[in-house]
């Protein structure tokens, strides 16, 4: 019997010392798999930082690419050489303009005792037309470049665009199919699309991917519309079917930027994306915008009715909302994920509460 129970205990100790022995090993293993996962976290933390420096770097490094060649065409638009002459005032009486004249070496003294007439040989007279001449034309065409009507003036765009929008990609592949659509979409062909209206088609395919009701995308698909048939071929009439608040500001005449920030219906909104191209994703905004932009419109309420010749139309009272920025809303977790696009605006005015 004592030699049964000696086995008894000596196997209780076995089996004491296996299970001890599996427990601190389960400990160890787990205490290890921790460790990896929270290195692996870690690494990709990091990895996400280095990827989202190593963007705003390549955005950044497009956005010179793009200053240098507006200063280079603006500096080859000044290489037409200027004389090696003199310019000196010669006062007009009853204007106010300045006229120059050049005085070259076989020109006859310029009086200056104010007379307003002056005595020049015809070869004087023919060598100051021939040195005022490239001045003048040269002058001219500095005005020419920075005198234009502002319908006239498209927004300034990236040359090697980082992020497309399909949309976009597909407009910009071809022009034709913008140039050749007609001058207003039919609301059904945006929400539906259509076999005739190409732009139209393109504009459904895209907002049907988004996360929104038929109001965000019959009213962002009209905007993007006429906004598209201006910027490909600008007219004053075009320019005038766009809302206010939807045309080009300073900053996106003057700074390179993705196409896709043009649609976006607020101006202090567009800036701040131009202002922090190189911090945020363009497709985390562009997704994030596609379901957190609302017009202001009450839910299950219809937006189109029939007209006189049996189409369906916009509802005045709709058309009339969509076409002033009050009637447009963004909802707060756009907001809360980029804070820098929050500055300078007011929120309290473009917040949008569901009801």
């Amino acid at each position: 019997m004592s030699d049964q129970q000696g086995i008894s205990d000596s196997l209780s100790k076995k089996r004491a010392r296996d299970r001890r022995a599996q427990h601190n090993l389960r400990k160890k293993r787990e205490a290890r798999i921790h460790t990896l996962e929270k290195r692996i976290a870690d690494l990709e933390s990091e990895l996400e930082s280095l990827q989202q420096n190593c963007y705003g770097l390549r955005c950044e490094n497009e956005t010179l690419k793009g200053r240098q060649s507006l200063i280079r065409r603006l500096v080859t638009s000044w290489t037409d050489p200027v004389p090696n002459t003199q310019v000196l005032p010669v006062a007009v009486s009853g204007t106010s303009l300045v006229s120059t004249l050049v005085k070259t070496p076989d020109a006859a003294e310029v009086p200056t005792d104010g007379s307003e007439t002056m005595s020049q040989s015809p070869a004087t007279q023919t060598a100051i037309g021939q040195a005022i001449e490239p001045a003048v034309r040269l002058q001219r065409t500095a005005m020419e470049d920075l005198v234009s009507p502002r319908w006239n003036i498209t927004p300034f765009h990236l040359d090697s665009d980082l992020i497309w929008s399909d949309l976009c990609a597909v407009v910009v592949a071809k022009p034709d199919l913008v140039h050749n659509a007609p001058e207003d979409p039919r609301p059904l062909e945006l929400l539906y699309g259509s076999k005739t209206n190409l732009l139209a088609h393109a504009i459904c395919a895209a907002t049907r991917k988004w996360r929104c009701r038929d109001p965000e995308r019959l009213a962002a698909g009209w905007l993007t519309y006429h906004l598209m048939k201006w910027s490909s071929q600008p007219s004053e009439r075009r320019f005038s079917l766009l809302p206010e608040f939807l045309r080009p500001v300073g900053e996106q005449l003057c700074n390179p930027h993705p196409y896709f920030v043009d649609y976006v219906v607020w101006p202090s909104l567009r800036i701040n994306m131009i202002k922090t191209q190189h911090i945020y994703d363009p497709r985390d905004i562009m997704g994030m915008l596609s379901c957190c932009m609302k017009v202001r419109w009450p839910w299950n309420e219809n937006v189109l009715e029939p007209g006189d010749d049996g189409e369906f139309g916009f509802k005045v009272s709709f058309r009339e909302t969509f076409m002033k920025l009050e009637g447009w809303g963004m909802t707060k977790e756009f907001l809360d994920r980029f804070p820098l696009l929050a500055q300078d605006l007011d929120i309290n005015s473009i917040l949008y509460n569901f009801m």
